[in-house]
């Protein structure tokens, strides 16, 4: 059987990702697209597409890094690098038992990598692999990273009281936080849209729209819920 094959269905790209793999491993994420058009994603047992064994299965998806490398994490604390002759780069392994990464890395333009563990902490690596910071926010980091040229935006904190940090993507200081509440656990990943708004959803149901910061850092007074059915992003 096939590990995947693709194919075009009118203007459409379909991709099969054969019945027998995916009967008995099922797949995780969402697919990432190099820049030279191959898809990667992962499986259940801890594989990618491609047959690349991870060592121990992906909860998150895959992100594009330089030279359309591949970079995934595990559930055993693996940040790992691929490059796409599916040759590892390098890895980076978290400290503890407790040290799943459950979502999915963001690569800056830097080449710099960012992603969220169990073990409360987010972690900043270099472009070769090292560890350049890493910030303890009191609680899991589940969600995926977003990034703009100046910070790192993710949710973390302590069960009942999670917060969207803003985090300097050079030193991971906190530039601003703002309680979102609810449970970090499986929280929503923050986006950002028009004019560096930043979009979360908390675990409590409430769809928040934060800064842009002005001068001054946003405080939790100017956090507010909006409509989960209505944004106007022109801010009018």
């Amino acid at each position: 059987a096939y590990e995947y094959r693709l194919s075009l269905v009118g203007s459409e790209m379909c991709i099969e990702t054969g019945a027998e793999q995916a009967a008995a491993f099922g797949s995780a994420g969402t697919p990432a697209i190099a820049e030279d058009g191959e898809i990667y994603f992962t499986y259940w047992n801890g594989t990618l597409n491609t047959g690349f064994d991870l060592g121990a299965p992906s909860l998150g998806s895959p992100a594009i890094g330089p030279n359309d490398s591949i970079m995934v994490g595990t559930i055993n604390g693996r940040l790992l690098s691929i490059s796409p002759a599916m040759a590892e780069n390098w890895h980076y392994d978290v400290a503890g038992t407790i040290n799943d990464i459950n979502s999915s890395p963001a690569v800056g333009d830097d080449s710099s990598v960012y992603f969220g563990v169990t073990d409360n902490h987010v972690y900043a690596l270099n472009s070769d692999g090292t560890l350049r910071w890493t910030y303890d926010t009191g609680g899991p980091v589940d969600s995926s990273p977003a990034l703009d040229d100046e910070a790192v935006y993710v949710v973390g904190g302590p069960d009942g009281h999670a917060r969207l940090y803003a985090l300097d993507r050079s030193d991971g200081s906190v530039r601003w936080s703002v309680t979102i509440g609810g449970r970090s656990v499986l929280a929503s990943s923050p986006a950002i849209g028009y004019g560096n708004m930043v979009y979360v959803v908390s675990q409590d149901g409430n769809l928040f729209a934060i800064g842009p910061a002005g001068p001054l850092p946003p405080s939790d007074a100017m956090a507010q819920a909006v409509s989960p059915f209505e944004i106007d992003l022109r801010g009018a």
